[in-house]
């Protein structure tokens, strides 16, 4: 018979792999808090706008994400970005600049200075690092040069992991830079390299969200599981017995399993697990999360002077502003914004700026229309606002991040059956979530 199986945490990661196991022929059950599916991804509508309280939009870049869209039906529903969200800005000076799209676009702009472009030709003579776990910023700095760090790699790590350069760990968050240095030496000769090689894909490429928003993903997913999805149960403790697992739900009630993946954040299966592994338990409390705050504002399109022709602006910490970035929702997709107006979903908070998810509705709105007036010039007050507070947002790949895994893992084979499964381990991106989950799915023994 096969063997039952529990899933803990109905977001994307436990989705996709309860998706998968149960094409496989297996019994299995995902457990989820809410009600709905799909944990921090969820759509809001109102009054005729449409925002996100997490992940606005995701990367096409495996065959994973691009398969599980069509196999449930989204494809008529799944809208890519358009050129516009090729076009990415950078602050410096105050100002929006372009990044460059090319060799040309790279010597004309005015991002970064004569010297700092000169810099990089430093890069393929620049030896390979001999020490272990080295920082995103020092890697940087060491090939590339500290001003690319400043007005590149810092914005994109503050828009992405909400993270600071000067903690997180190149070999976690960015192993496919650390394996160029390690197999050609640098940067510029490795990527030279690889894409001489090719490694062609039908997929369509870029970012894609859904007319409805990107709510539609769990949820499809939850009503192709059918009863195997229960929403409004948590799994609150986990114990053994003999070669099963008994779960205390917080119903009150109590169920077994042969085997059970615990797909909620690190914090939350710390807790889960405390009894039956303290040392597992452990280490996951210790991975630190960044809080971020989402403010979703809508605007009259003439109140706004900027052309929003892009996917937004990211703001390096150079630029000392307390936003993060802003994303410009109804220059990507359609269905954002009603018409006559546009969108924008800024990001306030992250590992630099704690603090400021305790502050009032008043004080974000005003510290984001400030930083957001400058960038792109409004000339008037929004007409739609949202505010969403995430105190556990993004988790956050440090130093010893890679280290942290590799006990868990030693740990792990102590309990045959027991299964972690989330975007803390390796992957933040939704697609990455979803590849990690199907995987899992894929690799389970069921018998």
């Amino acid at each position: 018979m096969a063997k039952k199986i529990i899933i803990a945490g109905g977001g994307i990661s436990g989705l996709s792999a309860a998706y998968t196991l149960m094409k496989e022929g297996a019994d299995v059950l995902v457990l989820e808090k809410n009600q709905r599916p799909g944990g921090c991804i969820r759509t809001g509508k109102e009054d005729g706008f449409l925002f996100e309280y997490g992940p606005n939009s995701t990367m096409n870049s495996n065959d994973e994400i691009d398969s599980l869209c069509m196999e449930l039906g989204l494809e008529d529903e799944r809208i890519f970005g358009g050129s516009q969200s090729k076009k990415r800005y950078v602050m410096r000076g105050g100002q929006p600049v372009p990044l460059p799209m090319g060799i040309v676009d790279f010597i004309k702009t005015g991002l970064w200075s004569t010297r700092g472009k000169m810099r990089l030709i430093k890069e393929p003579f620049i030896g390979r690092y001999k020490g272990d776990d080295e920082t995103v910023a020092d890697f940087v700095t060491r090939r590339i040069g500290r001003e690319l760090l400043d007005y590149a790699l810092d914005p994109f790590v503050s828009g992405v992991y909400a993270g600071n350069p000067e903690n997180l760990s190149l070999k976690s968050t960015f192993p496919k830079m650390k394996e160029l240095e390690d197999r050609y030496g640098s940067l510029i000769l490795g990527a030279i390299r690889k894409g001489l090689k090719g490694g062609k894909s039908n997929r369509p490429k870029g970012i894609f969200s859904f007319k409805q928003g990107m709510e539609s993903l769990p949820r499809a997913m939850a009503e192709a599981l059918g009863n195997r999805f229960k929403g409004g149960v948590e799994v609150r403790a986990l114990k053994k017995k003999g070669d099963r697992y008994i779960i205390a739900l917080s119903d009150g009630s109590v169920t077994e399993a042969d085997k059970v993946i615990l797909s909620s954040p690190a914090y939350v299966n710390a807790e889960i697990i405390s009894s039956l592994a303290p040392q597992i338990s452990s280490e996951l409390m210790g991975i630190e999360y960044a809080p971020i705050v989402v403010v979703f504002l809508g605007f009259k399109r003439e109140v706004v002077s900027h052309p929003l022709d892009g996917f937004g602006c990211l703001i390096p910490l150079k630029e000392q502003k307390q936003l993060l970035g802003s994303l410009w929702s109804s220059s990507l997709f359609p269905y954002r914004a009603p018409h006559g107006y546009v969108s924008m979903t800024c990001f306030i908070g992250g590992s630099r700026n704690r603090e400021i998810i305790n502050e009032t509705d008043e004080k974000i709105l005003s510290i984001v229309m400030n930083d957001l007036g400058d960038m792109v010039g409004i000339k008037g007050s929004p007409s739609f606002i949202k505010i969403i507070r995430h105190n556990k947002a993004i988790p956050q790949y440090n130093t010893g991040h890679y280290d942290r895994l590799e006990r868990i893992n030693r740990s792990l084979r102590r309990f045959p059956g027991l299964h972690l499964l989330g975007n803390y381990l390796q992957g933040i991106s939704l697609a990455d979530c979803a590849m990690n989950g199907i995987n899992m799915g894929r690799n389970i023994n069921l018998f």
